[in-house]
């Protein structure tokens, strides 16, 4: 299974288009979509894990649960990470727990 728990090519940039959206992905170098991850600073750390509905198929990044939820946790110390793949389940996030684990989470939501 490990060969499949990657969707996306590193640092690449396309569109995705529908008869009635295109949205832009961005996919950072740890083939997530999103901006590059840092280094773990003072904040808290929550991954939100999920299928696409977490990676936010078909809406802008700045739409995406994830954003929003990092934009309400900012001031609080959290930060919100979006680590989530289209088509995901459960058996890719066991796959997936060691690059999870080397983002240094505080806390996951599943």
């Amino acid at each position: 299974m490990r060969p499949f728990a990657l969707f996306h090519i590193p640092n690449s940039h396309y569109f995705q288009a529908r008869s009635n959206y295109k949205v832009e992905y961005k996919i950072n170098s740890l083939r997530f979509r999103g901006p590059e991850i840092s280094k773990k600073g003072n904040k808290f750390r929550l991954l939100v894990i999920g299928d696409s509905f977490v990676e936010g198929h078909g809406c802008d990044f700045a739409g995406t649960f994830s954003f929003l939820l990092n934009e309400s946790l900012c001031e609080s110390g959290w930060e919100a990470l979006n680590v989530g793949m289209q088509g995901a389940s459960p058996i890719v996030y066991a796959c997936n727990i060691d690059r999870y684990l080397a983002l240094e989470p505080d806390a996951a939501l599943i």
